[in-house]
């Protein structure tokens, strides 16, 4: 591993022009690729959760009848 990593190091310093990358910029590059696609995921099931919680509550308010929901409006009770 140390032998592949001084290679690379020293291919980079090479006067053709051609530069590779060390180990440890590949690693970080697959970081922030990994942590983008976590992001994504995350917003993606914020996104669906926010939705699906949306449907059962339009879902649940649909079943409830206009006629009960006023007397439960003017029953002080159920207020309280």
């Amino acid at each position: 591993s140390s032998k592949l990593s001084e290679l690379l190091i020293s291919n980079s310093n090479n006067s053709s022009g051609i530069i590779l990358p060390g180990i440890d910029e590949v690693l970080t590059e697959r970081q922030m690729k990994s942590n983008i696609e976590s992001e994504w995921l995350d917003i993606l099931s914020q996104i669906i959760s926010s939705a699906l919680l949306f449907l059962l509550i339009f879902g649940m308010s649909a079943t409830v009848e206009v006629k009960h929901l006023r007397e439960q409006v003017h029953n002080k009770f159920a207020i309280l």
